[in-house]
């Protein structure tokens, strides 16, 4: 029951970071404004890892829950995670530079001071959107 729990607890706010990454990807191009990109792509590959972590284990436990039985291989889950995480943050991070940065001729905004910042970078139709720090 505490896993499922705690799968309820870390799916809202993994699942609300994926889909601000991957939002760019489903409004009209005319309506994107700005886009995040890391070259590195570690901090998508992260936030989709954990959100799909988080599903499989909420799968597991409610499987669990249902046939009385103990999950034995979470390793196995994990890696499946992982590896799911890799594929799609990478897809997700490249698909917003080539399907929406590219094509819109965004404007990468100057860097910021801060961890975040140092990993992804705001990209903007207009310099003046660019936030002041």
């Amino acid at each position: 029951m505490r896993k499922l729990l705690l799968s309820l607890f870390l799916i809202v706010p993994f699942t609300y970071a994926s889909y601000g990454t991957i939002k760019p990807l489903l409004l009209p191009i005319e309506q994107v404004n700005k886009v995040l990109f890391s070259s590195f792509a570690m901090p998508l590959i992260a936030t989709w890892g954990i959100t799909i972590f988080c599903f499989i284990s909420l799968l597991i436990s409610v499987k669990s829950l249902i046939t009385k039985n103990e999950y034995k291989s979470a390793m196995k889950s994990f890696y499946i995670s992982l590896l799911l995480g890799f594929i799609v943050g990478i897809s997700v991070n490249y698909a917003n530079y080539y399907l929406v940065i590219k094509p819109n001729n965004m404007i990468e905004c100057p860097k910021k001071i801060g961890y975040k910042k140092n990993l992804m970078r705001d990209y903007v139709k207009d310099i003046s959107q660019c936030e002041k720090f």
